[in-house]
């Protein structure tokens, strides 16, 4: 009985200041309260490589750089690059695996061909969902129709 009492205070402390539990340890995800998140901690902190944008192919090694993003636990941000230039911003994690990018900015280097970069980074703050399936993330834009598909890499 008093195990079962120290277990219960035990739990109760583990909530953040937003009143979601801690998800395995990652902490400061940005989640409004009595927000519940399914996939949140299968997103962050994995190096997602594009793969195709609205079933387009994106070439392996279009501009000498892989074009990925990775969602940092950390503040809420994310980083990345566009396949030549490197970017990032915040993001916010909602109910339903809603998602918001925001403050997205980057480099501004010239490169031989911008096309696969610039549908990336025109299109990235405009995604407002997310799913996971394996080890594939979709990013989605439900207003737009815009999709992204992205190839977690293990390193």
């Amino acid at each position: 009985m008093v195990g079962a009492l120290v277990l219960i205070l035990a739990l109760g402390s583990c909530k953040n200041r937003t009143g979601n539990s801690e998800n395995n340890g990652v902490a400061n995800v940005a989640l409004s309260s009595d927000e519940n998140i399914d996939q949140s901690a299968d997103i962050l902190e994995k190096y997602w490589k594009l793969t195709s944008i609205n079933g387009e192919a994106i070439p392996e090694s279009a501009m000498g750089r892989v074009a990925h993003i990775i969602f940092k636990s950390e503040e809420s941000r994310i980083i990345g690059n566009g396949g030549c230039n490197t970017f990032n911003g915040q993001y916010e994690l909602k109910r339903g695996n809603g998602l918001s990018l925001s403050k997205i900015a980057t480099t501004m280097m010239a490169c031989p061909d911008m096309g696969i970069e610039s549908k990336f980074l025109r299109t990235l703050e405009t995604y407002d969902k997310y799913s996971i399936v394996a080890d594939t993330l979709t990013l989605t834009s439900t207003t737009t129709g815009v999709s992204a598909k992205f190839q977690v890499v293990y390193l």
